[in-house]
């Protein structure tokens, strides 16, 4: 069984090689390695961010408070665009919408129900 400090030997020597480097022998001892592998691990984590949230036009319609009917509209205007994943249904990447809703200036609230009003006035 391959132990962790051979892991992170492997790691640093693969990843020399794909950036077209050459691994030199490395003579490390075991927390030093355990170091450099932790900043590595800490290095490619700042790296990485996670997917953007996608939303199906109903779950849209709902955070917008309009219709389906209206996200449809505003796609058919051009004023917002979805990203196509299949068949008839249409999604949308949220920080796609959220910067077209404000390059287009599109603002439709809708009034809030009677029951919506009760609880604003309750969490005052």
């Amino acid at each position: 069984m391959t132990s962790p400090a051979q892991l992170s030997t492997q790691a640093i020597a693969s990843a020399a090689q794909a950036e077209g480097g050459v691994a030199v022998g490395l003579a490390l001892d075991d927390a030093t390695l355990g170091k450099l592998a932790k900043l590595v691990a800490e290095e490619l984590a700042a790296k990485v961010q996670p997917p953007p949230p996608i939303l199906t036009t109903a779950a849209l319609a709902s955070m917008m408070g309009v219709t389906e009917g209206c996200v449809r509209t505003w796609v058919e205007d051009g004023r917002i665009s979805p990203c196509k994943m299949g068949g008839k249904n249409s999604f949308f990447l949220l920080d796609d919408v959220i910067e077209e809703l404000r390059r287009n200036k599109i603002c439709n609230p809708r009034k809030p129900t009677q029951h919506e009003r009760i609880l604003a006035r309750l969490n005052r």
